[in-house]
């Protein structure tokens, strides 16, 4: 019992510092716009509530991945995306690493682990997203993460088309008869 008593304190102790850093502050617009996002994931995303899309991400909300414009917009892009991630890795969580809110903008660090249900096979993904608010409602979100980590799991190669790989042969070949005296 004393060990155990002891373990918590220590953890509070040892994490105390940083739990400011792990959730953004809960007074202002900053801070309930972090809590909307953090909502959004915990409620949306973990419980498999794609409905609660409607109430945090704008209509009109643009969705970039990887750099990339997703061409769908608002909600229902959230709302396909968590009825997708539920039907291909039923029993998903997304674990809030970091998540922290200025001006208008909040940037959240995450861990997908599920596993992809055809495959059987576990996953886990690394993620950063940065979603801009307006009015208490999502209107940009950028999402950065390694999604070919992914294919790597579930044991997919990268492998070049033979039409790649016959162009690469040709430009190689044109470079070493160039070099040749």
């Amino acid at each position: 019992m004393k060990n155990a008593i002891l373990s918590l304190v220590l953890s509070m102790v040892i994490t105390l510092p940083f739990q400011s850093y792990l959730f953004a502050p809960t007074e202002g617009l900053e801070g309930k716009n972090a809590e909307r996002f953090k909502y959004l994931m915990d409620e949306g995303w973990n419980k498999g509530k794609p409905e609660l899309a409607d109430e945090v991400v704008s209509p009109h909300c643009l969705f970039y991945i990887n750099g990339v414009e997703v061409k769908q917009t608002g909600p229902e892009m959230i709302k396909q995306a968590i009825a997708q991630n539920v039907k291909d890795y039923p029993g998903f969580n997304i674990s809030i690493e970091d998540l922290f809110a200025k001006d208008d903008k909040v940037v959240m660090r995450y861990v997908f682990q599920g596993t992809f249900q055809k495959l059987a096979k576990p996953v886990i993904l690394h993620a950063v997203i940065i979603a801009q608010f307006s009015e208490g409602k999502i209107v940009k979100a950028w999402t950065y993460d390694n999604q070919w980590s992914i294919f790597k799991q579930l044991g997919f190669k990268l492998v070049q088309s033979a039409q790649e790989n016959k162009e690469n042969n040709e430009t190689k070949e044109t470079k070493e008869n160039k070099e040749m005296p």
